[in-house]
């Protein structure tokens, strides 16, 4: 093999050549998106159709199984699943991995247009694809404007006589959890002024956030001076707004910001109540005027829209004409006509009343025990988590700096998956720097010379840093998994590297010089590296061309360890041989006795024993056969671990779910919801010291 001489006698080229892998390596490194997982992508489209005040039982009926019946001879279809609830049903139709989707997308489409007929009240289905990146990375709660820490320190300079006490909410990591502590004092002289003064029971009007509102706090103040510190205290806490009335302003001002962060996919809004047009309407009125609830929703119906009325020309210039009837305020609405009864016109106004009212809440989210509103974030297929998570950060920082304090609202963020993502990964990096250092202590103990140790340390960070290179240009993510398969690969890298020294080194031993060492000792081995490398990757190659969901997921173990272990072999034959050359002295050397050779021949020579003494015997090799088999089966069985689809990890934080009976209505889930939070009150209602 001339190549193998042609790198040891161009050192500085193989040098050139190493540099370059570890540059572009770097490189590569720091451009990798960060994840916690590989994306698997499982191909999947909904289809969500809402119908306002339908059963459960209706929508099945009328929806449902209409396009169940169309969607079913949709090419490719592997699994298609329904669930119909209140107002709302939802199809989910899986597809083979690989699958087109936009060709799927629109043969479904196609399909769903050949659905006879919809309920007159219902909504266009609205068709979605979703992936893994479908899952949140970020949760934010907008909720009233909590004091800074500023705020704190001045208002104590203004009020010293209460400083000390007021000390704790600043020293707290959680400024909630500190506004928690004032409202406590500020319930407790409360408590302690009614004690003493029974007959303020009655009188005292209590808010929101158990303080004392502005127009009532200098009213009872001058009649309680006693009242003063609570009065006082309550200025810290945060303004009386009710949070979840602003999700119109959140979806309007909140939720786009987010979006237009660079790697963000969608964001929802999670909670608060959407406002809206009420028509309540009187029945008796109604029967009066000889009219119907139909009549009323025809009207709305029909009239609520702009027509096109033609255009016409006049002089030199042309005119288009519309009849504008969509309605723009409440007057609108209340003005427009029913009909005629006794010779008069009959107006919505005249048998209804137009109001701007709030939908019934589907969710709620409280955090703290206060009503808030929640927003998520979506990263988008292949973003890096950690820049997308940047960016989220600085849009927060804008939005609390800007419209939120304008309008005493904060944005605070309480979940942030890359503080998972970063202690998973910091995890797995950290042993493989464990493992690399054990690795050349093991390699130190036997090989007896720094210096050998040295050149086969070289194959660890030289084929790992490639590996890096190699998983960059195929566009695969940072991850646990590719990770764990470089951990698991960095033994099997040095054993390429031992087998070429320890030949070059017995050369050596003979009294070669080290060119020729380097040589020879390559050539004679190479062969027999290149087979068991070939061994190795036979393994886990194959992985690579699984296309369903496990083999999505274990792609890029099965890369890390076959990239390793092939830039190992190259490593061994090239980078190897070169740094031997150079760091072996001419002549040979004396054998040094090793500390560890009488133990070990003493090892050697009982194991030699062993087996002659099983080889004298047929009956001897049949049991000592069958019994490995069954001491091995047996161990299996006992050390069997639990079987799962991934380890849950700890990413501290706990989510328990509650699944009421069928028809509960929100009221009763309330109930529920607030029995909950009253019994894990004391969990979180705490000091935050």
């Amino acid at each position: 093999m001339q190549l193998v001489e042609a790198f040891v006698r161009n050192p500085i080229k193989v040098a050139v050549g190493v540099l370059i892998v570890a540059l572009f390596g770097t490189v590569a490194l720091w451009r990798m998106p960060k994840q916690l997982t590989p994306e698997v992508q499982i191909p999947t489209i909904t289809i969500d159709t809402r119908w306002p005040g339908a059963s459960p039982g209706e929508v099945e009926r009328e929806i449902i199984q209409e396009q169940e019946e169309q969607l079913a001879s949709v090419e490719g279809v592997v699994k298609m699943s329904s669930e119909s609830t209140d107002s709302a049903g939802k199809i989910e139709l899986e597809f083979n991995p690989g699958t087109d989707m936009q060709e799927v997308l629109v043969k479904v489409a196609a399909r769903l247009q050949q659905v006879p007929e919809y309920p007159e009240d219902a909504d266009e289905p609205v068709i979605s694809t979703s992936s893994s990146a479908d899952r949140a990375i970020a949760w934010f709660i907008l909720s009233a404007r909590m004091p800074t820490s500023e705020d704190i320190q001045r208002w104590q300079e203004d009020h010293p006589r209460l400083a000390d006490e007021v000390q704790p909410s600043a020293d707290g990591r959680s400024y909630r959890l500190g506004m928690l502590l004032l409202r406590r004092m500020v319930a407790q002289r409360l408590g302690e002024f009614q004690k003493e003064h029974p007959e303020t029971i009655g009188t005292l009007r209590p808010v929101r956030n158990l303080g004392i509102g502005e127009r009532a706090m200098r009213r009872q103040v001058e009649q309680h001076p006693a009242l003063a510190d609570a009065a006082d205290l309550s200025t810290l806490l945060p303004p009386d707004i009710d949070v979840p009335k602003y999700r119109k302003f959140a979806e309007d001002f909140v939720e786009s910001q987010l979006e237009r962060v660079k790697g963000v996919s969608n964001s929802n809004v999670i909670g608060g109540e959407e406002e809206e047009l009420q028509v309540i309407v009187d029945p008796y009125q109604l029967a009066h005027r000889r009219l119907t609830i139909a009549d009323v929703r025809r009207v709305l119906r029909t009239e609520n829209k702009d027509t096109s009325a033609g255009d016409f020309d006049e002089g030199k210039r042309r005119y288009v004409v519309r009849t504008r009837g969509q309605f723009h305020s409440i007057e609108d609405v209340e003005n427009q006509a029913l009909g005629v009864f006794d010779g008069a016109h009959v107006f919505i106004k005249d048998v209804a009343e137009v109001q701007i009212g709030y939908k019934k809440p589907d969710a709620m989210v409280r955090r703290f025990g206060v009503s808030s509103i929640a927003i998520n974030a979506q990263r988008a297929t292949g973003a890096n988590v950690i820049d997308v998570m940047d960016g989220l950060k600085e849009k927060t920082e804008f939005l609390n700096e800007g419209i939120l304090r304008d309008n005493d609202l904060q944005l605070t963020q309480v979940y942030d998956e890359t503080d998972y993502i970063n202690s998973a990964i910091g995890l797995v990096q950290t042993n493989i720097v464990l493992a690399a250092i054990l690795t050349a202590v093991v390699l130190l103990t036997f090989l007896r010379s720094p210096r050998s140790t040295l050149v086969v340390f070289l194959a660890i960070p030289t084929s790992i840093i490639g590996t890096f290179l190699m998983l960059g240009i195929l566009g695969r993510s940072l991850n646990v998994i590719s990770l764990a398969g470089m951990a698991f690969a960095v033994g099997m890298l040095v054993d390429n590297a031992v087998v070429v020294l320890e030949n070059i080194y017995r050369h050596w031993q003979e009294g070669d010089t080290p060119l020729q060492s380097a040589v020879r000792g390559t050539q004679e081995v190479w062969g027999a590296v290149v087979a068991s490398t070939l061994t190795t990757l036979a393994v886990f190659l194959p992985v690579v061309f699984v296309e369903q969901e496990a083999g999505q997921l274990f792609r890029d173990i099965a890369l890390a360890i076959s990239f390793a272990v092939a830039l190992s072999l190259i490593v061994s034959v090239t980078v190897i041989p070169v740094a031997t050359s150079r760091l072996f002295k001419d002549g040979g050397r004396t054998q040094r006795p090793h500390p560890l050779q009488r133990p070990a021949r003493a090892f050697v020579n009982a194991i030699v024993g062993m087996n002659a003494w099983i080889q004298g015997s047929v009956l001897r090799r049949v049991v000592v056969m069958f019994t490995l088999i069954g001491v091995t089966f047996g161990l299996m069985i006992l050390f069997w671990p639990k079987v799962e689809y991934l380890p849950p990890g700890n990413r501290n934080l706990a989510i328990g779910l509650i699944f009421p009976p069928p028809g509960y209505n929100i009221d009763e889930l309330t109930d529920m919801g607030q029995w909950v939070e009253d019994e894990l009150q004391p969990y979180w209602d705490v000091d935050p010291n």
